[in-house]
C-alpha cells in the first residue's frame, strides 16, 4: 500500500511542466480567455471583483446566496462554479470563484456569462451598477470603461478586451 502517485502520472506531469516551460501558447490563450470572460461578465453587468490572477470572483456578499447561486448554475445550466465563504474570505464578502482556462471556447464563455446573469436576476442579487452608487465599493470591482482600453489582470500583463472594458 502506498499513497505515492503512480510513475505514469508523474511522467505525464513532468512532461506537461517541461512543455509549459518552453511554450507560450497556453499562457497566451489563458490570458486572452481571462480578459475576454472578464469583459463578457462586465457586459452582463455582473459584479466582478478586482483580482491579481486569472481568477474572476463574482461578488455576492451572503453565504446562503453564494451556495444557492452555485447550485442553480449546476442544476439549471450544468456549470459548476465554486462558492467561496468564510473563513476563506471575510464574512460579508462571499463570492463565486470563476477560473477560466485556455480550453474554454468563446461559446462556453458566452453561455456562462448569460447563465450567470440569469441566476443573478432570478435570485435578485445586486448587479455591478447597484454597487456603483456606493463609493466605498468602487475599489472592489473592475469598472466599465471605454472600448479598447487596456487593463492589467495580474502579473503586470496588459490585455485589451474588444467590446467594453475595465479600469
Amino acid at each position: 500500500f502506498t499513497t505515492s502517485l503512480p510513475p505514469t502520472v508523474l511522467a505525464g506531469a513532468k512532461a506537461s511542466i517541461n512543455h509549459l516551460r518552453t511554450s507560450q501558447k497556453e499562457r497566451s490563450k489563458h490570458r486572452y480567455n481571462t480578459s475576454t470572460l472578464l469583459g463578457k461578465l462586465i457586459d452582463q453587468n455582473l459584479p466582478v471583483m478586482k483580482s491579481d490572477s486569472h481568477i474572476l470572483p463574482l461578488f455576492i456578499g451572503n453565504p446562503v446566496m453564494a451556495r444557492t447561486a452555485s447550485d442553480m448554475l449546476l442544476d439549471e445550466f450544468n456549470i459548476y462554479v465554486q462558492p467561496i465563504n468564510y473563513p476563506t474570505v471575510p464574512k460579508g464578502e462571499e463570492r463565486l470563484r470563476i477560473s477560466p482556462s485556455p480550453l474554454h471556447t468563446e461559446q462556453m464563455m458566452d453561455d456562462f456569462a448569460g447563465a450567470a446573469r440569469e441566476v443573478w436576476t432570478n435570485l435578485g442579487l445586486k448587479l455591478l451598477d447597484d454597487y456603483l452608487v456606493e463609493p466605498e465599493m468602487h475599489e472592489k470591482f473592475f469598472l466599465p470603461a471605454k472600448k479598447g482600453k487596456k487593463i492589467d489582470i495580474g502579473d503586470n500583463h496588459l490585455y485589451t478586451y474588444m467590446d467594453s472594458l475595465i479600469l
